[in-house]
């Protein structure tokens, strides 16, 4: 067996051969590592898709928080599209408002895939341990396994971390990927918003665009040197024909002859 540490590996088939757990572990393992790789060196980490600029404030009846579609016809799709609802009926049971998030995709720092397939909510509940006025929501990659139907769920989760009024600098870890600021009043959610700054928005990597801006500023630095070595034989030339004029004017020019006087015995 090769070491799957350091090489690719696949399952070989052939005719009657009988498989077995490790066979198909090895198969997963195989399109895993070919996942990871392409996210780790041809894309950066982050939230696929278009940008989302504001967040859009909603009223709806509602008995229990359910995921609001947002409609939005953006190509490419906005990833994790967020949604503050309210209940139009009881306005100020802050309690029970909510965030609708919609579906998404991410990559995160490792190389894995943030799905979300259906849309979700976040509310009161995953803030009841913030102690401070504003927390950071972010989404992180997680996997669950379910034995009795044998299926391992990659289920993303939504974190809650404080924000520092003296150090506002996100301490959360580049696992999770910030969706939002999030506003509360007695644990209860008033107010979200994106700090764009915060925000990171994934892109494939364009080495061959830094391999030409590269040899664009060596190119420049080339010319900048044959220009100036020009520069100095043009003066150095200039130097040496207002010599020669010189010479040239001093040979034409009349020399007066001294007046001899006659010789006496």
């Amino acid at each position: 067996m090769t070491d799957q540490n350091k090489y690719l590996e696949k399952v070989y088939y052939y005719e009657n051969e009988f498989l077995v757990a490790d066979d198909f572990t090895a198969e997963q393992r195989y399109f895993t590592n070919q996942f990871l790789n392409l996210y780790l060196y041809y894309f950066s980490p982050g939230i696929a898709g278009t940008p989302q600029i504001d967040i859009s404030k909603i009223t709806k009846l509602f008995r229990s928080p359910q995921p609001v579609a947002a409609n939005e016809t953006s190509i490419p799709p906005i990833s994790f599209y967020l949604t503050l609802v309210t209940n139009n009926l009881n306005p100020e049971l802050l309690e029970d408002n909510y965030i609708s998030i919609d579906p998404g995709f991410a990559i995160n720092s490792l190389g894995q895939q943030i799905v979300l397939l259906q849309g979700d909510v976040v509310d009161a509940i995953n803030f009841a341990a913030i102690t401070t006025d504003q927390a950071y929501l972010t989404i992180t990659y997680n996997e669950t396994i379910d034995k009795e139907n044998k299926r391992v769920l990659e289920n993303p989760v939504f974190n809650a971390f404080e924000v520092d009024p003296l150090n506002p600098t996100p301490t959360y870890g580049q696992d999770n990927i910030y969706l939002a600021t999030v506003t509360l009043a007695n644990k209860a959610i008033v107010d979200v918003s994106i700090d764009q700054t915060l925000r990171v928005y994934s892109s494939p990597y364009t080495p061959m665009l830094l391999k030409k801006d590269i040899e664009t500023n060596i190119k420049n630095e080339s010319e900048i040197t044959v220009i100036k070595k020009r520069l100095n034989e043009l003066e150095l030339k200039l130097s040496r024909n207002t010599k020669k004029e010189n010479i040239i004017k001093t040979s034409n020019t009349p020399v007066k002859k001294k007046k001899t006087k006659p010789y006496k015995k």
